[in-house]
Protein backbone atom coordinates (compact mmCIF):
# COMPACT_ATOMS: atom_id res chain seq x y z
CA UNK A 1 0.00 0.00 0.00
CA UNK A 2 1.64 3.59 -0.96
CA UNK A 3 0.30 6.39 1.56
CA UNK A 4 0.23 9.93 -0.06
CA UNK A 5 -0.30 12.73 2.05
CA UNK A 6 -3.24 15.32 0.76
CA UNK A 7 -2.84 18.50 2.74
CA UNK A 8 -3.91 22.34 1.78
CA UNK A 9 -1.87 24.30 -0.45
CA UNK A 10 -1.87 27.96 -1.85
CA UNK A 11 -0.48 28.76 -4.92
CA UNK A 12 2.24 31.61 -4.78
CA UNK A 13 -0.38 34.07 -6.05
CA UNK A 14 -2.51 33.75 -3.14
CA UNK A 15 0.08 33.10 -0.75
CA UNK A 16 2.37 36.45 -1.53
CA UNK A 17 -0.09 38.80 0.19
CA UNK A 18 -0.41 36.60 3.24
CA UNK A 19 3.38 36.50 3.77
CA UNK A 20 3.41 40.30 3.24
CA UNK A 21 0.59 40.15 5.96
CA UNK A 22 3.03 38.12 8.39
CA UNK A 23 5.86 40.28 7.31
CA UNK A 24 4.04 43.51 8.09
CA UNK A 25 3.30 42.08 11.75
CA UNK A 26 6.82 40.70 12.42
CA UNK A 27 8.62 44.21 11.03
CA UNK A 28 6.21 46.45 13.41
CA UNK A 29 6.29 43.65 16.28
CA UNK A 30 2.76 43.06 16.48
CA UNK A 31 2.37 39.72 18.35
CA UNK A 32 -1.36 39.53 18.91
CA UNK A 33 -2.15 40.12 14.70
CA UNK A 34 0.36 37.85 14.18
CA UNK A 35 -0.67 35.26 16.48
CA UNK A 36 -4.60 36.21 15.12
CA UNK A 37 -3.28 35.06 11.43
CA UNK A 38 -1.80 31.83 12.00
CA UNK A 39 -4.66 31.14 13.93
CA UNK A 40 -6.83 31.80 10.73
CA UNK A 41 -4.30 30.79 8.28
CA UNK A 42 -2.83 27.50 9.44
CA UNK A 43 -5.18 24.50 9.68
CA UNK A 44 -4.18 23.25 12.97
CA UNK A 45 -2.31 25.90 14.75
CA UNK A 46 -2.73 25.87 18.54
CA UNK A 47 -0.94 28.12 20.78
CA UNK A 48 0.48 26.07 23.84
CA UNK A 49 1.79 29.17 25.78
CA UNK A 50 0.43 32.80 25.88
CA UNK A 51 2.80 34.96 23.94
CA UNK A 52 6.15 35.20 25.54
CA UNK A 53 8.27 37.84 23.65
CA UNK A 54 9.68 40.07 25.91
CA UNK A 55 8.68 43.32 23.41
CA UNK A 56 5.51 42.44 23.38
CA UNK A 57 2.85 44.79 24.72
CA UNK A 58 -0.66 43.51 24.76
CA UNK A 59 -3.28 45.50 23.25
CA UNK A 60 -5.31 47.92 25.54
CA UNK A 61 -8.29 47.73 25.70
CA UNK A 62 -10.59 51.33 26.21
Amino acid sequence: MIMKANEECLGFAQLRPLLQRIEACCESYDCDTLRALLLELVSGYQPQHEIRDPLHRPARVH
